[in-house]
């Protein structure tokens, strides 16, 4: 996260200036728009997924991978178009990558001893 090494920098300026609010809203931004993302797209899709996929017995790296990333594309896509950010389509690879980190970290957590 990009914000938090920024707010540690700029905290002794932002103290003498007297501005900390400011900077602890931008250097808190981030997490307070993924977090609720993030929640609501593994309730509505990574427990579906999880529970059908364990039902029919395929659950792996790879599944959970793909799955993710075709998910973080689709979630992605859909902020994007509802959001009318004309030039956002270039978000679309990275919200993939997320959801296959985040799929596959869901899968391996779920395994650890």
């Amino acid at each position: 996260m990009v914000s938090l090494p920024f707010g540690v920098i700029m905290l002794p300026r932002a103290i003498l200036d007297g501005e900390i609010l400011p900077l602890l809203l931008l250097t808190a931004a981030p997490l307070l728009v993924a977090v609720p993302i993030v929640a609501c797209a593994t309730i509505i899709i990574g427990l579906p997924v999880t529970a059908a996929l364990n039902r029919q017995g395929r659950e792996s790296a790879p599944a959970y991978g793909c799955i993710g990333a075709v998910a973080g594309a689709i979630v992605t896509a859909a902020i994007i178009f509802l959001l009318d950010v004309l030039d956002g389509y270039w978000l679309v690879p990275f919200g993939a990558l997320s959801g296959a980190v985040t799929a596959y970290t869901w899968w391996k957590l779920e395994r650890a001893p």
